[in-house]
């Protein structure tokens, strides 16, 4: 059973090849380019965008479009709305493909690594420099739409936690808290369910900026586009 599960793991190495008139059709995520910045938007401001599978599968397919497009230098992923991202959708509202042919528990890891856990490391992997713009509350999955970016620009309101410890668990399924927060703050945070505030104290986030233009400022950073064409930033291995 187990070499079936991970066999059904292995990345099917197949890319998304998705037009521009299909990104023009997604629901909840826009795409744009502006001055070879491409603008990554999760608009779904009134789930607080929390991302469902539809959401998971729109970021994949544009965040693979900005990194084929040669025009795009840089890649900026931000949001609508009050908030950055509430995490998962919880809501049971939102449909869910999990395989059937295999126990619950497996198929539930499984699609978690697929859609969760590889999501978020191919974004990362991306070969050019990316920028996460985050507003309001960043909760849990919120995390894993801005820890795969090289730079975070944080609004004064920004608020990072991951309170998966009141769901019985031990944090997101991208596990980037001890590089980003540190060991001690790492601790802290999931140890206690507790939040992260004050963004300009945090030496993870680049800068910040008031509320009202976090998500509408221009990032017009000549030195970050030109490093577009020197290659990713380095991460830590494993």
């Amino acid at each position: 059973m187990w070499g079936r599960l991970a066999r059904r793991l292995e990345p099917s190495g197949t890319v998304c090849r998705c037009s521009a008139r299909s990104i023009a059709r997604f629901g909840h995520v826009k795409y744009a380019v502006d001055d070879r910045v491409g603008v990554v938007t999760l608009d779904r401001p009134e789930a607080a965008n929390a991302q469902s599978q539809q959401v998971l599968m729109e970021l994949d397919e544009v965040w693979s479009a900005a990194e084929r497009d040669r025009q795009v230098k840089v890649i900026v992923q931000r949001s609508t709305g009050k908030h950055f991202s509430a995490g998962h959708d919880m809501s049971g509202t939102q449909p869910t493909t999990v395989d059937r042919e295999i126990p619950i528990p497996d198929a539930l890891y499984l699609w978690e690594t697929r859609h969760y856990f590889h999501y978020a490391k191919r974004w990362r992997d991306v070969p050019k420099p990316s920028i996460a713009a985050v507003q309001g509350r960043c909760i849990a999955a919120g995390l894993m739409l801005c820890w795969p970016c090289d730079l975070i620009v944080a609004a004064e309101d920004a608020e990072f936690s991951d309170p998966a410890l009141h769901m019985g668990i031990c944090g997101v399924e991208f596990h980037a808290h001890t590089w980003e927060f540190g060991a001690r703050k790492a601790k802290e945070i999931l140890f206690t369910g507790s939040s992260s505030r004050r963004p300009d104290g945090m030496a993870w986030c680049t800068r910040s900026c008031r509320p009202t233009t976090c998500c509408r400022r221009r990032f017009d950073w000549p030195t970050v586009s030109r490093a577009g064409t020197a290659g990713p930033c380095a991460w830590p291995s494993g």
